[in-house]
Order: structure tokens, then C-alpha cells, then sequence
């Protein structure tokens, strides 16, 4: 059976990091990647490692990199722009969603164009 993919784009520094800690994790693992209710502007991204998908979710590869998502979120999720960044003494993930409306001031949430009740709240 062929694994389904989803229009996810990291850059080469997102790809790189993203790699590395897969590398370091058993067989089978990916990252959790989604929405929720959060922030002064709404929804925000959720992405943590996960050893498989919930009950609720599809695995999904994106440029060979696995993504559990939520079923009821993945075309929402479409589109996704994954980088990470050094800023200051930090290192992280950033996500920009293309079809952001607003974007909170500290820039951790945004407002969506489409709908978001298929958020987790």
C-alpha cells in the first residue's frame, strides 16, 4: 500500500532538523502535527514527536517526513510552510499558514480565511 502524502513545505533547515530527531527515535515514529484553539488570534499549531497516530488521526508523509493529522484537519492543514529558525539563544519550529487572515502580535496564532471548528478547542 502506498502512503498517502500532504503538501507540506519545509525549508531545508526544517527538513534537516526534522531528520535529525526522527534519526534519533524508534521505528515507526513521526511528529503530531495540527491545530488548536489557542492565542489571542485563535488557532495555533500543535507538533510534537509521537510514536504513531491517535485514534483520530491518518499518517501522511510529507518530503519522506511522517505527520500523524488529524483526519478532520488535514486539508486545512494543506499548504503548511514549516522553517526553523535560531532566535536568540532559541531554536525552533515556525509555521505560517497561507491562508492566514491575522496574525497575533508575538506571532504564536493566527485567524484563518476558512473555517476552524475543525480546530481542537
Amino acid at each position: 500500500m502506498k502512503d498517502e502524502t500532504i503538501d507540506i513545505r519545509w525549508s531545508p533547515a526544517a527538513l534537516r532538523r526534522a531528520e535529525g530527531l526522527l534519526a534519533a527515535q524508534p521505528e515507526g515514529s513521526g511528529f503530531r502535527l495540527g491545530l488548536k484553539g489557542a492565542g489571542c488570534a485563535g488557532s495555533s499549531y500543535r507538533f510534537d514527536l509521537a510514536s504513531g497516530p491517535a485514534p483520530n488521526e491518518r499518517r501522511v508523509l510529507s518530503e519522506g517526513i511522517p505527520l500523524f493529522v488529524p483526519e478532520a484537519q488535514r486539508a486545512i492543514l494543506e499548504g503548511t510552510e514549516i522553517d526553523f529558525v535560531k532566535d536568540g539563544l532559541n531554536k525552533v519550529f515556525r509555521f505560517h499558514h497561507p491562508q492566514a487572515r491575522e496574525v497575533c502580535g508575538c506571532g504564536e496564532s493566527f485567524t484563518l480565511d476558512v473555517a476552524e471548528s475543525t480546530a481542537d478547542r
